[in-house]
C-alpha cells in the first residue's frame, strides 16, 4: 500500500480531499499513523477556522467501524484513535477550535485510565498503535477443565496482553468448537447468580451453524430464563442471536421461541420506558441515517426478525399478518422515542411487503407514522426511501399526499445518506407514464417537487432521467423527451451552470437520439466557465467515434450555447471537439460560431 504524503499538496489542494480520507478506512490504518500526524502538524495552521472545525469534528468521531467486543483494551484503543490524534496535536501546541476541546475534554474525562503518553508515542517507531493485536481462540487453556471451572478461567484471560500482540479468547473458541460445554459452564455458573457479560456476548455472537436444533433449544430456554436487567446488558448481541436464529427454532418451538422474543422485547422495552435515554444506551446520531441505525438498534432488529419472519414464503402462503406477531409488532412501534423510531423506519422499510400480507394493517399502522405531524415522519420516510423501491399503485398512491410534499419539508431533517437523492429520482420515476397505465404523479405535482429540491437533487433527477434512457430501448423519444417538455421546470433561477453540466452528461449518452434532444434542451442550457474535462466525451469516445463526427453542426450548436462572448477561458477538450467538427464536415469551419470559439481558444 502507497504512503500518504501530504506535502505533495497545497493546504487549500490538501483539504479538499482531507474530509473524505478522514472518513475512509485507510487514514485510520496503523502504518500510516506517522505520516497523518505529521501531515495534520504540519498543516493545522495553515487550515481555516472552519476547516480545523471540520476536520476535528470528525477526529472527535473517530473510526467509522469500531472491531471487536466492548470492554477489551484493544478494542477501546481503537474507538479512540481519534481523542489519541487531538490529544497529540494538542502536545505540538496546536489549537483546538473551543467547541471541540470542550467535547474532547468531556470525553476523555469519563476514559478512567486515560493517559496521554499513549499520544506521546504514537509518532514513535515503536509506538503503541504500531502494534497489532490478534484473537487467540485456542482452547488448551480451558479443555481439561470441569465444567465449574471454565468461566472463572475465561473471565481470568479476558484482557488483551496488548505488548504480547495476542488476545487470549479462549472461550469463543470453545463455543465454536464445543457449544454444549460453553451453555453448560454458563448454566452452571447462573445457578450461583453469576452473569459473566462477555461470555454470554461470545456464546450468542459464535453460536455454530452446525448446533442442532435441539441444542439451540436449550440455548434458547435458557435465554427465556435469564434475569431482565440482564437481558438489557446483553440486548445487542441478543437480538442478532434472535434475528438469525428464530426461524430456526420457530419450527421446533413456536411457544419457546415467541417467550426468548418477549422476555428480550419486554426488558428493552421497560429500561427504554425507564431511562432518560430512550435508546437504550445507544449513543448514536440517529437523525443523520435512521434507517441505518435502526437495524442497529435492538428494538429495529427485533422488528427486522419478525418482518422477516412474517415475509416468508411459507408465512406468505398462510395469508395475513397473524395476531401473535402484528401486536408485538405494534408494541416495538409505540416504544418510547428512539426505540419505536428505529421500528418505523425498519417497517417503511418493507412496507411492500407488508402490504401485500394486510393493506389494513399497514393503513392503521404504518401510514399515520408518514405523515409529518407524526414524531415517527422523520424516520418512517428514511426507512421507506431506502428501500430505493416503488410499491404498487395502490399503496403508492395512498402515499401521494404526503410524498408529494416530501420536498423541502425533506431537508428540515438533516439526513446525511442518498435518501433524497432517492426521494429526487423517485419523483422522476412516478411522473413518467407507465407502460400501459397513467403517470403517479401529474405533472404539475412533480414540477412543485422539483422547484423545492436543491440543485444537487435537481442534478440526481438529471442523472436518473438519463439513467432511464440508456437502460430502456426507445425511452429517449417515449419517456425523456416528453418528461422534459411537459414536466421539467422552466423557472428561470433553474437554468444554472450546475444544471447545464447536468444535461450536458445526459446528452452525452443519447446516440441516435442526440439531436432530438438537444432540440428539447436548449432552452434549458446557459453558458458555463469551467475548465476540468467535462467535455471529454465529445472529444473521444470508448466505443466507435464520438458524437461530435456523427453529429458535428448539433455539437456545434450545443458549443454555442455553453460558451458565450463572455467567456473567458476555454475547457482542455475545446480544441480538440472543433478539430473533430472542422474533420467532419468542413464546411463548418466558416461558421460564425465556429470562429468565435476558435478564437476562444486561441485567446486562452
Amino acid at each position: 500500500m502507497g504512503r500518504f504524503n501530504g506535502a505533495y499538496f497545497s493546504a487549500p489542494e490538501s483539504y479538499e480531499v482531507l474530509p473524505a480520507f478522514v472518513s475512509s478506512g485507510i487514514f485510520w490504518e496503523h502504518d500510516i499513523c506517522r505520516e497523518v500526524l505529521f501531515y495534520l502538524g504540519d498543516r493545522w495552521d495553515d487550515f481555516t477556522s472552519e476547516q480545523r472545525t471540520e476536520v476535528a469534528q470528525l477526529l472527535l468521531q473517530g473510526p467509522d467501524e469500531v472491531r471487536g467486543d466492548e470492554n477489551r483494551y484493544a478494542s477501546r484503543l481503537e474507538k479512540d484513535r481519534g481523542l489519541l490524534y487531538l490529544q497529540w496535536l494538542l502536545l505540538q501546541g496546536k489549537a483546538l477550535p473551543k467547541i471541540i476541546l470542550k467535547s474532547f475534554r468531556r470525553k476523555i474525562a469519563e476514559i478512567p485510565d486515560w493517559d496521554e503518553t499513549f499520544a506521546e508515542n504514537l509518532t514513535n517507531y515503536d509506538g503503541l498503535l504500531a502494534i497489532n493485536v490478534e484473537a487467540d481462540e485456542s482452547t488448551e487453556s480451558l479443555s481439561d477443565l470441569p465444567i465449574n471451572a471454565i468461566t472463572d478461567r475465561a473471565i481470568s484471560m479476558q484482557r488483551a496482553d496488548y505488548f504480547s500482540g495476542l488476545d487470549p479468547r479462549p472461550f469463543d473458541g470453545l463455543v465454536k468448537e464445543n457449544p454444549r460445554k460453553a451453555l453448560a459452564a454458563l448454566s452452571h455458573a447462573s445457578k450461583n447468580g453469576n452473569y459473566p457479560k462477555l461470555l454470554w456476548a461470545a456464546l450468542l455472537r459464535h453460536w455454530p451453524e452446525a448446533a442442532s436444533l435441539r441444542l439451540t433449544g436449550v440455548l434458547a430456554e435458557r435465554l427465556a430464563r435469564l434475569p431482565e436487567n440482564f437481558v438489557v446488558e446483553i440486548k445487542d448481541p441478543f437480538a442478532r442471536w434472535l434475528e438469525k436464529w428464530f426461524g430456526f427454532g420457530f419450527r421446533s418451538s413456536e411457544d419457546r421461541m415467541l417467550r426468548v422474543f418477549d422476555h428480550l422485547m419486554h426488558g428493552i422495552l421497560e429500561a427504554a420506558q425507564n431511562q432518560d435515554d430512550p435508546g437504550v444506551g445507544h449513543n448514536t446520531d440517529r437523525i443523520k441515517s435512521p434507517h441505518s441505525h435502526a437495524t442497529n438498534h435492538p428494538v429495529g432488529i427485533l422488528a427486522q426478525t419478525l418482518v422477516r419472519f412474517v415475509s416468508s414464503r411459507e408465512r406468505l402462503e398462510k395469508g395475513g399478518i397473524h395476531e401473535e406477531f402484528s401486536e408485538r409488532l405494534e408494541l416495538l412501534l409505540d416504544a418510547p422515542a428512539k426505540s419505536g423510531e428505529s421500528a418505523a423506519a425498519v417497517l417503511a422499510h418493507s412496507i411492500s411487503q407488508l402490504y401485500l400480507l394486510s393493506p389494513a394493517w399497514v393503513f392503521q399502522h404504518l401510514m399515520p407514522r408518514m405523515k409529518f405531524e407524526h414524531p415517527h415522519s422523520s424516520a418512517s420516510w428514511h426507512g421507506f426511501l431506502s428501500s430505493a423501491h416503488i410499491p404498487n399503485s395502490d399503496l403508492m398512491m395512498r402515499l401521494k399526499p404526503t410524498f408529494q410534499d416530501l420536498f423541502p419539508r425533506i431537508y428540515a431533517w438533516h439526513w446525511e445518506d442518498g435518501a433524497t437523492r432517492i426521494a429526487s429520482q423517485m419523483v422522476v420515476a412516478l411522473a413518467i407514464k407507465r407502460s400501459g397505465g397513467e403517470a403517479l404523479l401529474q405533472p404539475k405535482e412533480a414540477r412543485h417537487c422539483i422547484r423545492n429540491m436543491t440543485n444537487q437533487n435537481r442534478k440526481d433527477a438529471v442523472e436518473h432521467l438519463r439513467r432511464v434512457g440508456v437502460e430502456s430501448e426507445g425511452a429517449w423519444s417515449t419517456s425523456v423527451i416528453p418528461f422534459i417538455e411537459n414536466v421539467w421546470p422552466r423557472d428561470v433561477r433553474l437554468k444554472t451552470a450546475t444544471l447545464t453540466m447536468a444535461w450536458v452528461s445526459l446528452l452525452e449518452r443519447t446516440g441516435d437520439s442526440f439531436l432530438l434532444t438537444l432540440r428539447t434542451l436548449r432552452k434549458f442550457l446557459v453558458p458555463v466557465e469551467r475548465e476540468s474535462h467535462w467535455l471529454y466525451s465529445f472529444s473521444r469516445a470508448a466505443r466507435g467515434a464520438p458524437l461530435t463526427m456523427k453529429y458535428p453542426e448539433g455539437v456545434l450548436e450545443l458549443l454555442a450555447l455553453l460558451f458565450s462572448r463572455h467567456t473567458r477561458r476555454a475547457p482542455y477538450e475545446l480544441a480538440q471537439i472543433l478539430d473533430l467538427i472542422e474533420e467532419a464536415s468542413s464546411e463548418l469551419a466558416g461558421d460564425g460560431r465556429f470562429l468565435r470559439l476558435q478564437g476562444l481558444v486561441e485567446s486562452t
